[in-house]
């Protein structure tokens, strides 16, 4: 049991995005309606809270990847299923409600994948994939994934890294700093797929330090979730070499597991983002200083309990430390259930809504596209607690925020 004592933190691993996914599925689709970016392609959202632009307070921002609707799927050599060459950033209006679309600003695209060409990123990668973002002593950090080598299926899944940004503009639209690549392979340290690393999340423990917690593969490889410690002043380097996130549980899951994770005891997973306790609403009684949510791939054909499909779940960990290990708490979310099978992907974040009406809120997308192609887009609902301490599993829906209490 976590002690009385309000010195903890809560992390909560968010991992379920489209970033860290090679697979060689037909297109996907399921239903769109109401979300908070309208018709604005957004996927992997990354919501948290952003300083107001004219008055103190805070408001709210979200960063998103974005799949490149006109472009069609398998994309190149390395049959990529989510081209993206753009980030792009939403702001929500000061004191209304985040559940109106209308109440959401778009603010443009803080980041193009061409700003990576003169870092070893290929040209026309599309691999853009999904962004961390935060607000840090009134700086925005954007960290993006793309891949240094496109040539093959292996080498996509084994070459992606992390890039690092930082603004201090107001708005959180830039411009944005390069700060450096983040050296996920360092000489020495043996570590999953040759340093493979995308999803990245910023955690902001209590004791000042800084995080990097990514996913370290792709499905065809059973990628899991990697972390180290960001130095607080360059935040692009490393201060301790990278290790892989220790999980308990999985066993009891009803997930499964793909070929690819023979000798794992967990399924595929992938983009988390991590929070303390109190960032996330959760009741102080809650038996965990940190929470891991996460994204995880059922075995082919293996419908976890409770849901309807095989696609991925949004679920969650719960650790005593910020470095684990981590024991599996159960699904938060259950895949997609559109056309055509629905959208294999999800990812998701939590923030509180800053309107002051006790919502913690849950960023998630999902897709409607038309054949050989993705339209994925950001919904919002509720992060509820129940009697158990346990995340109430939240029920996929066209209107935002319509589990609230």
């Amino acid at each position: 049991m976590r002690s009385l004592l309000l010195t903890g933190a809560v992390l909560l691993a968010v991992v379920a995005s489209g970033g860290a996914v090679m697979r060689g599925e037909g297109p996907a689709s399921a239903n769109t309606g109401g979300s908070i970016t309208a018709w604005e392609n957004s996927s992997d959202p990354e919501l948290f809270q952003c300083p107001r632009v004219r008055a103190n307070g805070y408001t709210l921002c979200l960063m998103t990847s974005e799949d490149m609707g006109n472009q069609p799927v398998p994309y190149g050599d390395e049959d990529n299923y989510y081209p993206m060459n753009r980030t792009k950033l939403f702001r929500l209006t000061d004191d209304t409600d985040a559940s109106d679309p209308a109440n959401w600003q778009y603010m443009g695209t803080p980041l193009t994948e061409s700003a990576l060409y003169d870092q070893g990123v290929p040209t026309g990668a599309y691999h853009l994939w999904a962004p961390a973002a935060r607000n840090i002593n009134g700086a925005f950090y954007l960290f993006v994934p793309d891949v240094l080598n496109r040539s093959s299926k292996a080498a996509e899944s084994t070459s992606s890294r992390i890039f690092a940004f930082r603004s201090t503009g107001a708005s959180g639209a830039g411009p944005y700093t390069f700060l450096g690549r983040i050296n996920t392979a360092p000489r020495f340290v043996n570590v999953p797929n040759t340093g493979y690393a995308s999803d990245p999340h910023i955690a902001l423990p209590y004791d000042g330090n800084r995080w990097l917690f990514y996913a370290n593969g792709d499905n065809s490889n059973c990628g899991g979730i990697s972390y180290a410690k960001l130095d607080n002043d360059s935040m692009s380097r490393l201060t301790t070499a990278p290790q892989e996130a220790v999980f308990t549980g999985f066993e009891n899951s009803g997930l499964g597991q793909n070929d690819s994770c023979a000798g794992f005891n967990r399924p595929y997973i992938e983009g988390p983002a991590v929070y303390r306790w109190d960032e996330i609403g959760a009741p102080w009684e809650m038996p965990y200083w940190y929470i891991m949510l996460f994204a995880a791939k059922p075995r082919d054909g293996v419908v976890p309990p409770g849901c309807s499909t095989d696609n991925e779940v949004i679920a969650y960990a719960g650790s005593n430390a910020i470095d684990g290990p981590c024991d599996y708490q159960g699904i938060v979310m259950c895949g997609s259930e559109g056309q055509n099978g629905g959208e294999w992907t999800n990812q998701a974040s939590i923030t509180p809504h800053t309107a002051n009406n006790g919502k913690t809120l849950i960023a998630w997308h999902d897709g409607s596209g038309t054949a050989g192609k993705h339209n994925r887009r950001t919904h919002l609902s509720c992060v509820v607690w129940g009697a158990d301490l346990k995340i109430v599993r939240v029920p996929r829906s066209a209107w935002n925020l319509s589990n609230c209490p």
